[in-house]
């Protein structure tokens, strides 16, 4: 994953900040019940060779992992998602998602 990640950019004050993904990262548009679908379908067996990052509405309120953590054991699996963060082979991401519009 370090080789994804950009380098270093200072700010104006000499501020060192981590730089953003190194490579292109297409951004896709849907709105939250195909968020939810695509997160329910990431749950078969064909798909346990990707990663899966959730941004959730449970995510957005917490602010320490300990939270989140506590909160997520009170949750059904119905999130309400506003994005999910999908790694893995171009096969896999693609045959999953389809071809919904690139966000622009």
């Amino acid at each position: 994953m370090g080789a994804t990640l950009g380098k270093l950019c200072p700010d104006a004050d000499a501020n060192p900040h981590l730089g953003i993904i190194a490579i292109p990262i297409p951004t896709l548009k849907g709105d939250p019940e195909l968020l939810n679908q695509l997160r329910e379908k990431l749950h078969r067996r064909e798909y346990d060779q990707l990663s899966v990052v959730d941004f959730s509405a449970v995510a957005q309120s917490c602010h320490t992992y300990d939270a989140l953590t506590e909160k997520m054991a009170g949750v059904a699996a119905d999130l309400r998602h506003f994005g999910i963060g999908i790694l893995g082979d171009r096969k896999n991401v693609n045959q999953l998602t389809g071809r919904p519009p690139l966000l622009r």
